[in-house]
């Protein structure tokens, strides 16, 4: 319960991405830009559909999360950060 809160997660029972888990994306700035949904169905993942995102949101222009880090100089300081896809 604590890290759904900490990172905003949610369930949408309508709308488009009704049926699935909630993630909001920020900017770099930290702004919530758009909203992802996670389909829960079996089916959806097995045919490529696990994640839904709106029309209009481009998912290669934002880097998931990295609001949280971009102002960690201890992070970045300690040798950098390791960015890993998947």
């Amino acid at each position: 319960l604590k890290i759904i809160k900490k990172f905003g997660l949610g369930y949408c029972a309508k709308g488009m991405h009704a049926g699935r888990i909630v993630i909001p994306i920020h900017n770099e700035q930290g702004k919530l830009v758009a909203y992802a949904g996670r389909s829960l169905k079996r089916s959806d993942t097995e045919h490529g559909k696990k994640y839904h995102f709106p029309a209009n949101f481009y998912k290669h222009v934002e880097l998931f999360n990295l609001h949280r880090v971009i102002n960690i100089p201890k992070l970045v300081g300690k040798g950098g950060i390791i960015l890993v896809e998947g």
